[in-house]
């Protein structure tokens, strides 16, 4: 399954184990982070290619082309993003975090989602709390993050086929299409360049991919029934 690595997180204060949260007993050299949430704006969505997997975890033909939500994470640390101290050593409050953003539109990932997302790591400066696709390694004197990137694309595909977040709507999806024709646009004097060029052709088979997809999700116009005229029995004269 292909991975990237990448530099772990640095910033966040440890914070306690929720319950349910997945736990590792080696110790990795990273600073803490917080636990966190997993959240999502209507208005952010990306176009992925995505490897599906049947029931026994066997990749089911060609991967598919679609858009996909791209999550944020809201961090439990007190004092941040209206997070606030929990009560009695419990952990941080954020009912009033999530209430703000659901008034403006965002979607709360369950925690118990998939399982749950959120897997922590003992650290030397306190608890690393990471998603459950990315696997902290020690490289030499350093620790990386390995992602499993196909892994979490099939994640965030399963959010919309099992309804937590709903399929994007048209508006949404042009607005990002918009941007697309706009850096095409910006490298049209430029063209010549093959440089350019080929970052060109790139940016148009990615356009391409992105109509295609938002007509596969877009809803079919229903079509009007031709209305029928009464008939009429005209009686003859006797």
């Amino acid at each position: 399954m292909p991975t990237t690595l990448k530099p772990a997180a640095a910033d966040g204060e440890g914070q306690r184990v929720r319950p349910g949260a997945h736990t590792t007993a080696q110790a990795y050299r990273l600073r803490a982070t917080p636990y966190f949430l997993l959240v999502h704006n209507p208005l952010s969505w990306e176009i992925a290619e995505v490897e599906l997997e049947d029931e026994a975890g066997e990749i089911t033909g060609s991967p598919v082309i679609c858009w996909l939500p791209r999550l944020k994470r809201l961090e439990l640390s007190p004092g941040v993003n209206g997070v606030r101290m929990g009560r009695r050593g419990s952990p941080p409050d954020a009912s009033l975090a999530v209430a703000n953003l659901r008034t403006q539109g965002w979607t709360m990932i369950p925690e118990d989602y998939d399982g749950g997302y959120v897997n922590v790591h003992p650290g030397a400066r306190g608890p690393i709390h990471v998603l459950k696709f990315d696997q902290p390694v020690n490289v030499g004197s350093k620790t990386v993050l390995r992602c499993d990137d196909e892994g979490y694309k099939r994640f965030r595909y399963r959010l919309v086929v099992d309804g937590v977040i709903k399929p994007p709507e048209p508006e949404a999806l042009e607005a990002i299409m918009d941007l697309r024709r706009n850096r095409i646009a910006r490298h049209q004097r430029e063209v010549h360049i093959p440089a350019v060029r080929a970052r060109v052709d790139a940016l148009e088979e990615e356009l391409g991919e992105m109509k295609e997809a938002a007509e596969e999700i877009a809803p079919k116009p229903k079509r009007k029934r031709r209305a029928t005229k009464a008939k009429t029995k005209t009686k003859g004269k006797s």
